[in-house]
C-alpha cells in the first residue's frame, strides 16, 4: 500500500478516461475530413477538447491556436490527477506541469527580446493557473530581458537564467530553450528520486526513454544543421536518461552521421532514421515511446498515470498533424505517415 498514491482510485479513473482517447474508428473518420472546420466540429463533441473549443469558430482555428487548446486539455488532465497523490508523489506530478510554464516563458521572452507587443498574452498561455509559482502579470509587464530575469527571482528558473542577456535571446534562441529544458528534466528526475524504488524504475523506463529520444534528436540536428561544437552539444544534452554518460559521449563524438545513426538505433533498439526519413524523426521517436509505454503494465505503480499523460500528449500531436495535412491538401494515406497512432 502506497501512503502517497491511491493507485486503485486513480487506475479506476484512468480506465474510464482512456475511453475518451480516439479510437481506430475515430481516426478513420477524422482522416476523411477535407476541411479544418469539419475537424474542429468533431473535436467540439469530444470530452475535454470541447471545453476549450466552445468559444471558437471552426473556420478561425489556426495551428498555433489549436496547439494551445490541446495543450490546455493535457494540463487539465494532469491537474485532475493531483487529487490522487500526496507528498513526494504530488510534487513529482506537479513538476510535470513545469514544461507548460516553460512554454509560456519562452513566448514572453521572445516577444520582449524582439520588441513585439505582449498585450493580451494571457489568451495564449497554457500553464496551470492553479499550480504555477510564477507571477505572469509581473513577467508580461517587463520591458527588457534583464527585467524579465529579475522578475523570476525566487523561482526555480532564476539561477539558470540569471546570466542571460538580450543578445543571448535574439541571436541564440536555442540557448534559452536548452537551459530551460535542462532545468526541467533535472528537477523532474530529482523529484522522481523521492518515489518508491519501483516507481522510480518506472519513471526511468518512461521519462528516461523520452530524455534519450530528445538527446538523440538534439545531437543529430546539432551535427547536421547547426554550426556548434561537439563540446556545446554535450553540454546541452539532457540529464536523467538511460543512455550512460560514456554512451552519450560516443554519440556526440561519432565520426560521421552514419556512425551516429547506427549507435543511436542500437541504444533505442529501433529503426528511427531510415524507415521514414529525416523529416519524420520526431514522429519515429514518439513511436518508440508509444510502443514502450504500452509494454509496461504494472498497475500497482505510477505506470498507468504516466502512460495516460504521454499517450494524451502524443494524441494531441497527431491531431495537429492531421489539421496540417488537411490544410495542405494531403490525402488520407499521406497524412497517416505523420501519425504515431497506427491505422
Amino acid at each position: 500500500m502506497n501512503a502517497y498514491a491511491s493507485y486503485n482510485a486513480i487506475n479506476s479513473k484512468l480506465h474510464t478516461r482512456k475511453k475518451n482517447l480516439l479510437t481506430r474508428e475515430d481516426w478513420n473518420k477524422v482522416l476523411d475530413y477535407t476541411s479544418v472546420a469539419q475537424f474542429t466540429e468533431f473535436l467540439k463533441k469530444r470530452y475535454g477538447y470541447s471545453v476549450h473549443l466552445d468559444n471558437n469558430k471552426p473556420e478561425d482555428i489556426h495551428r498555433g491556436e489549436l496547439e494551445m487548446i490541446l495543450e490546455r486539455y493535457v494540463v487539465d488532465e494532469i491537474e485532475k490527477m493531483l487529487h490522487y497523490f500526496s507528498g513526494p508523489y504530488k510534487d513529482f506530478v506537479k513538476a510535470l506541469l513545469l514544461q507548460y510554464d516553460i512554454s509560456d516563458l519562452q513566448l514572453i521572452l521572445r516577444a520582449i527580446a524582439r520588441n513585439e507587443s505582449i498585450n493580451d498574452f494571457q489568451r495564449h498561455f497554457v500553464h496551470s493557473e492553479a499550480h504555477t509559482k510564477l507571477s505572469y502579470d509581473k513577467l508580461i509587464a517587463c520591458q527588457s530581458v534583464a527585467g524579465f530575469v529579475e522578475a523570476l527571482k525566487g523561482t526555480v528558473f532564476y539561477e539558470d537564467l540569471k546570466t542571460m542577456t538580450q543578445e543571448d535571446v535574439v541571436t541564440r534562441e536555442f540557448h534559452m530553450e536548452m537551459k530551460l529544458y535542462l532545468l526541467y528534466y533535472r528537477l523532474l528526475m530529482k523529484k522522481a528520486e523521492k518515489l518508491s524504488p519501483n516507481d522510480y524504475k518506472v519513471v526511468k523506463q518512461i521519462i528516461g526513454l523520452k530524455i534519450d529520444c530528445l538527446n538523440i534528436q538534439w545531437i543529430y540536428r546539432g551535427m547536421k544543421y547547426y554550426d556548434i561544437s561537439r563540446e556545446e552539444i554535450m553540454v546541452y544534452s539532457l540529464p536523467g536518461g538511460n543512455i550512460s554518460y560514456n554512451g552519450l559521449k560516443k554519440l556526440v563524438y561519432a565520426k560521421s552521421l552514419s556512425e551516429f545513426e547506427s549507435l543511436a538505433e542500437k541504444h533505442l533498439k529501433a529503426d528511427v532514421f531510415s524507415r521514414r526519413g529525416d523529416i519524420l524523426l520526431e514522429r519515429n521517436m514518439d513511436n518508440v515511446i508509444y510502443e514502450t509505454i504500452h509494454k509496461i503494465n504494472d498497475e500497482d505503480s505510477i505506470a498507468l498515470a504516466l502512460r495516460y499523460i504521454f499517450v494524451l500528449e502524443i494524441e494531441t500531436q497527431d491531431l495537429i498533424a492531421v489539421t496540417e495535412g488537411i490544410r495542405y491538401g494531403l490525402d488520407k494515406e499521406e497524412i497517416k505517415k505523420y501519425l504515431v497512432y497506427t491505422l
